[in-house]
């Protein structure tokens, strides 16, 4: 056995140690210690089972978490399905689609068709018809027409342009340049002008 003058505390390693027991007697450390108030494993046990009553088991979370997801989850497949009711679904959808396109022809069908016509076409005076074209051999010969109206010839003046009825049928160019040297603008401003642009 040692003792520290420094700390005051005593050490020491016996074979048997007795203390003065409540009953004072000297009793051997290790019966006391065994004979004290714990609590068994057993007892432990039931201790933690009675504290735990109180609270549902997993078994039972599992259930109302269940429980409240599904009420949840048929409200809103109820309400989903609801909105949906004013559409259509694909099936539907292509049935109309169908139907609506059904007094159309499609490229296929537009080709045999126009190919039945071009059988039908007859080339006249002037014209030569060489499988699906059609040249004009002479310009005076083509004759138009509006509407109910007279047929009326093309023909070309002397400057090489397009006369219709012997009046000059005029291109874009033409035509803006005459349009734009008979604007007469006039105002406050001044005396009238004429705008000579080309």
């Amino acid at each position: 056995m040692s003792h520290s003058v420094n700390t005051g505390l005593s050490t020491g390693s016996f074979h048997t140690l007795s203390v003065r027991a409540s009953n004072g007697s000297m009793t051997n450390i290790l019966s006391l210690i065994s004979a004290g108030s714990g609590l068994s494993s057993a007892e432990v046990s039931a201790l933690i089972v009675a504290a735990l009553t109180s609270y549902p088991s997993t078994t039972a979370v599992h259930t109302s978490i269940n429980s409240a997801i599904t009420t949840y989850a048929t409200s809103d497949a109820l309400q989903l399905v609801a909105a949906l009711q004013p559409y259509s679904t694909s099936i539907q959808a292509a049935a109309l689609l169908a139907a609506a396109l059904t007094p159309y022809s499609t490229t296929a069908q537009t080709a045999v068709l126009l190919a039945a016509k071009e059988n039908l076409i007859v080339a006249g005076a002037s014209v030569t018809k060489t499988g699906s074209t059609l040249s004009v051999n002479d310009l005076a010969a083509l004759r138009f027409k509006y509407q109910n109206n007279s047929a009326v010839a093309l023909s070309i003046n002397n400057t090489n342009k397009l006369m219709w009825n012997n009046v000059r049928v005029f291109d874009e160019a033409e035509t803006k340049s005459l349009v734009a040297n008979g604007i007469t603008i006039t105002g406050p401003f001044g005396t009238p002008t004429t705008n000579t642009a080309a």
